[in-house]
């Protein structure tokens, strides 16, 4: 569980499920930190520690200079961006920000319920939360299908209820 304040929210003490593989990869980090500044109490250490006048590891890194050290990380994998239909993909689209649309739509894409997805941006309204992901192709399909599915499956019960001598208004009698 990854807890945090919503600095933008004012929320302190959110709290995020968070995959294993994530927790591991911010326990790295608090141990590169926490090697960085030794003399530090752990409660007053931030995750991402400015390089510049911070003597004690107290001031977290600058927006800017994450956004600089993200863009470059993007330039030098920019060969490995590519669209559904292996073009490039325009990497200038690629900010921090991006990631969020991102998690919002793997969730919906997995079938995630959008008051749950809600929480889990930490959104107030679900109106906000719909900004964040769209309907695509392959979530209508399988609704449609989903439904097929269920009337073919009801069609099948509703002729074993029939030969059974049992009509659809009367199914509550049947057993």
């Amino acid at each position: 569980m990854l807890v945090y304040t919503d600095s933008k929210n004012n929320r302190p003490g959110r709290r995020l499920p968070i995959a294993e593989t994530t927790a591991q990869l911010i326990g790295v980090q608090k141990n590169e930190t926490r090697q960085r500044f030794p003399h530090t109490p752990l409660d007053q250490l931030v995750l991402f520690p400015c390089d510049n006048a911070n003597p004690d590891g107290t001031k977290p890194m600058h927006a800017e200079t994450f956004g600089n050290a993200h863009r470059e990380f993007i330039d030098q994998i920019a060969h490995l961006l590519l669209d559904e239909d292996n073009t490039p993909f325009d990497r200038r689209r690629v900010v921090p920000y991006a990631y969020r649309h991102s998690y919002a739509q793997c969730h919906a894409d997995q079938g995630v319920a959008p008051d749950v997805l809600r929480e889990l941006m930490g959104h107030r309204s679900m109106r906000t939360t719909f900004i964040y992901c769209r309907i695509t192709e392959a979530r209508t399909r399988a609704a449609v299908e989903k439904v097929a599915a269920t009337s073919s499956t009801a069609k099948d019960d509703a002729s074993s209820t029939a030969s059974a001598g049992c009509s659809p208004t009367n199914t509550p009698a049947c057993g």
